[in-house]
């Protein structure tokens, strides 16, 4: 099973989830550093070292749409695992509907 926290940014999705990882010896991602992660994998030639970066270079757009691939390449992988969304994520229907399939 994976559960996804969510809510605004600075909140403590990671802290909580972090902590709630440990505790039940779950494996525990970030979406926005899995997201600056895979930005920096395809991009060499444009690194970044934030999702601000991400934003003020690439644009909306373009991060929204990484996001939404690394959303998924995430919860297809199989297992469980405990996930803390950006702040944004579930604004885009087509995050919902992945959520909705793959997490609690």
């Amino acid at each position: 099973m994976n559960v996804a926290l969510t809510g605004f940014m600075g909140c403590g999705k990671t802290t909580y989830g972090l902590a709630a990882s440990r505790r039940g010896n779950i494996p525990f991602a970030d979406l926005d550093d899995a997201v600056l992660e895979a930005h920096n994998a395809a991009r060499p030639d444009m690194q970044c070292g934030s999702i601000t970066d991400i934003f003020a270079r690439m644009g909306e757009g373009y991060f929204r749409t990484l996001e939404t691939r690394t959303l998924i390449s995430l919860l297809s992988g199989g297992g469980s695992m405990i996930l803390a969304l950006g702040g944004g994520a579930v604004v885009r229907d087509e995050n919902k509907a992945v959520l909705r399939q793959h997490c609690r």
